[in-house]
């Protein structure tokens, strides 16, 4: 009995963390290069229930890190805007410039889990990626 007591809070802690692990965030396109001056869709995709609601984050690749491009409340950031489809987000970037030029990666917050997607890299201009 003393046995089975003590295996009790492993299976619960099992129970909270198994639906974060069935959340994944898909960014089908890798890198994208355009012209300075275009108008960029990246996406990101959800392997999730198309009816649970969730916010989607961005953040592109910074000097020290990831920087947050946009929250999942706001929609609009100066030429970056995002929109929400069924089970995917649209990160939007007007008439892209050279310092567009990052990995952008999606990210939402699942029961107190940060998931994050694969990254899709753009380069503006045929400039390369800044190392990191």
């Amino acid at each position: 009995m003393a046995a089975r007591g003590s295996l009790a809070p492993v299976g619960l802690l099992w129970l909270c963390l198994a639906p974060a692990a069935l959340l994944r965030l898909h960014q089908p396109q890798s890198v994208l290069v355009v012209e300075p001056g275009a108008s960029v869709e990246i996406g990101c995709k959800a392997d999730e229930d198309p009816e649970t609601k969730f916010a989607v984050s961005w953040y592109r690749r910074g000097k020290d890190g990831p920087d947050l491009l946009l929250d999942g409340e706001s929609g609009t950031k100066g030429r970056f805007s995002c929109t929400y489809g069924r089970n995917n987000v649209t990160l939007h970037i007007a008439s892209a410039q050279p310092d567009d030029t990052s990995l952008y990666l999606c990210a939402c917050l699942h029961i107190n889990y940060w998931v994050f997607g694969s990254g899709t890299t753009l380069l503006v201009g045929g400039r390369t990626a800044a190392s990191p």
